[in-house]
């Protein structure tokens, strides 16, 4: 126990007794402190011996290790290709892991523009983005090898006033257009902001892949996004390529994407909205100075609304073949132009374009309340130079008013220059002419006022195979080669047909079932006989005894109707013919029947068939004695 403190009034003895007590209890303190010391020192002995024989096992066992049954094969595996040995094939292993996993490390660079967030100057990303693109871009090295980083951007609302410029220059390599360039966001929750009149992004010489963005213009001019160089001395080395565009959504901009040059893109479930400003447009692919822009394909996008806007412009130059610009494709789209002076595609100078399963629609529900109306319609499509027009399996209509039916002359389709083979294939036209009993294909198609279609018809350019217009039930437009001038005739099915004789037939339908409604128009037996019947001719009619009837000849290929015609009557003899030759003014006989009187002017003889031009035409007065029908089969000259 403690000794007590000396008091002042105690006697010297007593003093003398705690003092000793308390020198006792100093001396016992000191041995025991001794006694620890030792017993640490034993302790630390203990573990030092524990040690040196892990230590010798781990020795002993590497020994067993090098010196087992698999030796050779085991000192070959601890040696690396550049010559470095290990002493066991664990370690050598163990160092192959750790710089596998430094890679994969690397490889999953992740930037971000919050990195840079100490730079950003009131609103303006502008510059920090740049910073992360760049870091995104020189990337990182594992020895001499480079890999990129990705690019991702959080949720947030972004504001850019200073072009972003993604060029793959900055990583200072060899081949910097094959360099792969990511940017994501986080879908809807990534907003980027227009906060000036320039580019958001600038694209050079970069495979981007640019995912779940949302682009928001904010003025009536600006565009989000340029995609190379149109005035590039040699584009193609500047272009970007290769990229892809994955559920990237625009509002509100005035032009979406500018194309200076690019090409082998593919965009996925993109849409384009709103578009802003006087005519704007989504899409507008430039005229390069060098090269073109080809292999663009578009998967499930979507374009809609726009007051005198364009959707997609593509304009190339020379016809051939380094500034035209080539191969589109558009699958599974849709376009709703909200307005009735918006045109979906506007194309010159450009080939094989192919669009399938597509719906178009050019309804007014903004235009309307801007004034627009159907004075203001304008094609929905613009071909100039066009080689190769594709649209299959799609809806292509105009949604008008009913109530008064509207009255336009612009049609869905404009064509002119040189454009060439443009086919629709099963697809259902709307044209908005409702009230028209018998559409045709000249409901949809019109040759070009500025631009007309040179040393070609318009029927020859633009080919329907299986198309409605207007109304499902009606007879579809399905051409093969067949070229129709008239306009009459649009609808007419022509095709051939077999007889249970064995002959062939050639002729048109304007039913659904040609055997109910089939015109012939020449036959083909099965001897090869090839003969233009009396059922077989434009002009095949009764004509009573003291009647006459005149042949109508089209005249707008042969205004004086020349040529040579065979005029045939059903009697039983053999003379009831004549061949005859007419300028128009005059009738000259070539073989002439008993039956028949060929002359200038009526003779009107009696017992024969009086053959004579009436006001330049072919007419034919009976005076045989009973009625008969008469054909006559024109062979014209043009």
């Amino acid at each position: 126990m403690p000794t007590e403190h000396i008091k002042y009034d105690e006697v010297l003895r007593k003093g003398t007794d705690k003092l000793n007590s308390a020198i006792d209890q100093a001396n016992k303190a000191e041995t025991d402190s001794s006694n620890a010391v030792t017993t640490a020192n034993s302790a630390v002995q203990t573990a030092q011996t524990a040690e040196t024989k892990a230590e010798s096992v781990q020795v002993q066992f590497n020994q067993v290790v090098i010196e087992g049954d698999s030796s050779v094969e085991a000192a070959q595996a601890r040696v690396k290709e550049d010559g470095t040995s290990f002493t066991t094939l664990k370690g050598r292993l163990d160092e192959s892991d750790a710089v596998l996993a430094g890679i994969a490390t690397k490889i999953k660079g992740i930037v971000s523009p919050l990195d840079y967030e100490h730079i950003v100057v009131g609103d303006d990303w502008s510059a920090a983005f740049q910073e992360a693109v760049n870091d995104a871009l020189r990337g990182t090295y594992v020895g001499d090898v480079y890999y990129p980083k990705k690019l991702e951007i959080p949720e947030g609302d972004f504001k850019i006033y200073t072009t972003v410029v993604v060029d793959g220059a900055i990583a200072n390599l060899s081949l910097i257009n094959q360099l792969d360039f990511y940017m994501a966001g986080k879908s809807a929750g990534t907003r980027l902001f227009q906060g000036s009149d320039q580019p958001l992004f600038k694209f050079l010489s970069v495979k981007p892949v640019i995912e779940h963005l949302r682009f928001r213009g904010t003025s009536d001019v600006g565009k989000a996004i340029v995609l190379g160089e149109a005035d590039a001395a040699d584009g193609s080395h500047s272009a970007p390529k290769q990229g892809i565009f994955n559920g990237v959504q625009f509002y509100y901009w005035h032009k979406c994407i500018e194309v200076g040059h690019m090409y082998d893109f593919a965009f996925y479930n993109c849409g384009f909205f709103s578009s802003r400003g006087t005519n704007p447009i989504i899409l507008d692919v430039l005229t390069h100075n060098h090269d073109n822009t080809n292999n663009l394909a578009f998967y499930r996008c979507h374009w809609e609304q726009g007051v005198g806007a364009t959707f997609i412009k593509i304009k190339g130059d020379k016809v051939y073949p380094s500034q035209l610009h080539t191969n589109f494709y558009f699958h599974g789209c849709h376009m709703e132009a909200r307005s009735f002076n918006t045109t979906f595609m506007d194309l010159y100078r450009v080939s094989n374009v192919s669009i399938k399963g597509i719906q178009c629609t050019q309804n007014n529900t903004i235009g309307e309340t801007q004034g627009v109306t159907t004075s203001n319609f304008v094609p929905m499509f613009k071909l100039i130079d066009v080689y190769g027009f594709h649209l299959e399996d799609g809806t292509v209509n105009r949604i008008v008013p009913t109530n008064p039916q509207p009255s336009y002359s612009t049609k869905i389709l404009e064509v002119g220059g040189y454009t060439r083979n443009v086919t629709f294939e099963q697809v259902l036209f709307e044209t908005g002419a409702t009230g028209n009993a018998n559409p045709s294909k000249n409901d949809i198609i019109q040759n070009s006022s500025t631009t007309p279609l040179v040393n070609a018809d318009i029927d020859e350019v633009v080919k329907f195979k299986r198309c409605a217009v207007n109304d499902m039930n009606t007879v579809s437009l399905d051409e093969s080669n067949t070229i129709l001038t008239s306009p009459t005739y649009k609808n007419r099915r022509w095709q051939n047909k077999y007889n249970s004789d064995d002959s062939i037939q050639w002729g048109y339908s304007l039913d659904s079932n040609p055997t109910n409604n089939f015109t012939s128009k020449m036959i083909l037996d099965n001897a090869g006989n090839l003969y233009p019947k009396q059922y077989a001719s434009d002009f095949n009619q009764s004509i009573p005894n003291n009647g006459s009837a005149s042949i109508s000849v089209d005249t707008s290929k042969n205004p004086s109707r020349r040529g040579m015609y065979v005029i045939m009557a059903n009697t039983p003899s053999a003379q009831s013919y004549a061949i005859v030759y007419t300028n128009g003014t005059n009738l000259a006989p070539v073989f002439v029947g008993n039956d028949m009187v060929v002359a200038d002017t009526n003779q009107n003889t009696s017992g024969k068939f009086n053959v004579y031009l009436s006001s330049g035409r072919i007419t034919v007065t009976n005076l045989y004695g009973s009625e008969r029908t008469v054909s006559i089969i024109p062979f014209v000259f043009r």
